[in-house]
């Protein structure tokens, strides 16, 4: 087992229905988040502290950034949720890799589908270079759970 920091350029993201290679790679992952909601209530008599009451775990969502790529049957599911509204919630599963290509860390997104597809402006190269034309794809969420292997 490690014992210092794990190092976070070596992922995959997969969502079951989607294993080609084309689908797989991602520059940057993001959302990692929940966080517990309550309310809190004032007890009588006390005027130094409130009494907090959980009342359920809000899910960021899931951000992923890659070029964009054609033949890609992830971006078919993306662009048919939502432009028909119809909606088929998958699992997905990031990976973090270590060194030959062992998981150091799983997360699983559980019942995930698109809400936003974007991609990034087209730009001649005033700049004086070319850059990668970027999707960036945000995914809802039921809940994660996370494997430290």
């Amino acid at each position: 087992m490690r014992s210092e920091p794990l190092l976070n350029y070596r992922f995959s993201l997969i969502a079951p229905p989607f294993m080609q290679n084309v689908d797989c790679g991602f520059q940057e992952i993001s959302g990692f988040s929940s966080k517990l909601n309550g309310d809190k209530y004032r007890e009588g008599g006390s005027n130094t502290s409130d009494i907090f009451l959980p009342t359920g775990v809000e899910w960021g969502n899931l951000v992923a950034k890659r070029g964009v790529v054609r033949g890609s049957a992830m971006i078919t599911w993306i662009k048919t949720s939502l432009f028909t509204f119809t909606f088929v919630p998958q699992p997905i599963i990031v990976t973090l890799w270590g060194d030959n290509r062992v998981p150091e860390v799983v997360w699983t997104f559980l019942n995930a589908y698109p809400v936003s597809l974007s991609t990034s402006n087209l730009d001649s190269g005033a700049k004086g270079s070319a850059e990668v034309l970027v999707d960036t794809i945000e995914f809802r969420h039921d809940g994660c759970i996370r494997i430290d292997p």
